[in-house]
């Protein structure tokens, strides 16, 4: 085969994995959104899977939640950040 041929598989394979595995990197507020629900909402329940819930039920139930673990409204508001993320992603 021509080198020049295999040098641009190569190339192209190359780019191709990279791509592949590529992993925007999130806003500041939704990793620590989900940072908090991993830490704090597992204190007193098992974890949900935020698709398993519609958004309406969210912005219902979370207020509660962030009452009784004691969390403030800017932990609210990266949580919320972080559900849409989700919710948002999965359409």
């Amino acid at each position: 085969m021509n080198s020049l041929f295999i040098v641009f598989i190569k190339s192209i394979s190359t780019l191709f994995l990279s791509y592949s595995s590529y992993q925007p990197t999130l806003p500041k507020n939704i990793t620590e959104g989900k940072a908090l629900m991993e830490a704090k909402c597992v204190k007193c329940h098992t974890a949900k899977k935020v698709e398993d819930y519609s958004l309406l039920k969210w912005e219902k139930t979370l207020p509660k939640m962030i009452r009784k673990a004691k969390l403030g409204e800017a932990d609210q508001t990266k949580i919320m950040a972080y559900i849409r993320y989700v919710i948002d992603t999965k359409k």
